[in-house]
C-alpha cells in the first residue's frame, strides 16, 4: 500500500479515489451496459480453462478490476497463493484494492476459525457475502485514508510471518527485502542462459534455452517462496504441472546460484540473489 505521504497526495488532487468500488458494486454497474457485460463475460469465458501459468502472468497485464477478480478466484481455487501471482498490479487505486483483497480472501477461507484483534473484522472469517465485502472495502479505504499499509492489517488479523509469507500485498519488511532480486529478473535470466549454455544439459534432451527456463521459474518460486523449497517445489508442480522433488528444485537453485557468480553483472559488492536460509 502506499505510504502517508504518496496516500495524502493522492487524495488531495484526486477526491474521486475516495471511491473505491466493492466487487459487488462492480458487478451491478457493469450489468447496467448490455455491451459492458458482453465484453466481460467475454472476457471471463476462459478463465476456468486457461493454464495457471497463464492466469498467473494475466494477473499484470489485467486493467478491468472485476476481470482481475475473477483470476485471482481461480487461482485461489487451484491453491495458487497469491504470493506467487507475481507480478503485483499496481494499475490504479481500484486494482490495488482487488490485490489486497486476494490476500484477504485466500487467509480468511482457509482460517475460518481464527480470531483477529480487531473484533469487527471477525465477520471476515464467517464466509464470503456482500456483506464481507462491504467490510473490507470500509477497511481498506480506511487504511488508504490513514496511509497504513501492511503492518495495519497485520496486527488486526494477528498473522503470523508464516501467514504472511502467502500473501502478496500484508509482508514484514524482511519477505519484502528478500525479494528485490525480482526487479532485476531480465539479467538472471540472463546470467541463467549463459551458464546453461556454457554447461549444456549432459543427456542432450534440452537445449539451454529450455535448461534456462526451467531453472529460471525454479529460481524465481523459491524467491516467491521466501526461502522454502518444500512450497516452491509445490508450486512448480501446481504452475507448471511438472512435480520436482525438493532436493531437485534446491539443486535448479543453487545452479542459478552458480550462474550468477560467474555470468551475473560485475558489480561490486552485489548482493546474492538467492536466499541463504
Amino acid at each position: 500500500m502506499l505510504s502517508p505521504a504518496v496516500a495524502s497526495t493522492i487524495m488531495h488532487e484526486h477526491p474521486s479515489f475516495d471511491v473505491i468500488k466493492s466487487i459487488p458494486q462492480l458487478l451491478t454497474e457493469r450489468k447496467t451496459s448490455a455491451a459492458a457485460w458482453a465484453i466481460f463475460q467475454a472476457a471471463a469465458t476462459d478463465i476456468h480453462t486457461q493454464e495457471s501459468k497463464t492466469l498467473v502472468a494475466r494477473i499484470e497485464t489485467t486493467t478491468d478490476p472485476l476481470l482481475l477478480w475473477q483470476i485471482h478466484e481461480e487461482l485461489d481455487r487451484r491453491e495458487v497463493p497469491p504470493a506467487f501471482r507475481w507480478p503485483v498490479n499496481q494499475e490504479s487505486t481500484q486494482i490495488e484494492y482487488v490485490t489486497w483483497l486476494a490476500d484477504i480472501y485466500w487467509f480468511t477461507r482457509r482460517n475460518p476459525g481464527h480470531k483477529p484483534a480487531y473484533k469487527n473484522w471477525q465477520r471476515w472469517f464467517a464466509g464470503v457475502y456482500e456483506t464481507w465485502h462491504m467490510s473490507t472495502v470500509k477497511a481498506y479505504l480506511f487504511a488508504f485514508k490513514q496511509g497504513l499499509g501492511a503492518a495495519y492489517f497485520s496486527k488486526g488479523l494477528l498473522l503470523s510471518d508464516r501467514d504472511r509469507q502467502d500473501l502478496m500485498t500484508i509482508k514484514t519488511a524482511g519477505q519484502i527485502a528478500r525479494l528485490h532480486p525480482l526487479k532485476r529478473h531480465a539479467e538472471y535470466l540472463k546470467a541463467i542462459l549463459d551458464h546453461a549454455r556454457a554447461k549444456p544439459d549432459r543427456s542432450g534432451s534440452k537445449t539451454p534455452e529450455e535448461v534456462a527456463k526451467r531453472r529460471y521459474a525454479m529460481w524465481k518460486l523459491y524467491l516467491l517462496a521466501d526461502g522454502s523449497e518444500t512450497a516452491a517445489a509445490r508450486q512448480y508442480g501446481n504452475l507448471y504441472g511438472e512435480q520436482v522433488a525438493r532436493q531437485n528444485l534446491g539443486k535448479q537453485v543453487a545452479l542459478a546460484r552458480e550462474a550468477w557468480r560467474a555470468f551475473g553483472p560485475a558489480v561490486k559488492n552485489q548482493p546474492l540473489y538467492c536466499l541463504t536460509g
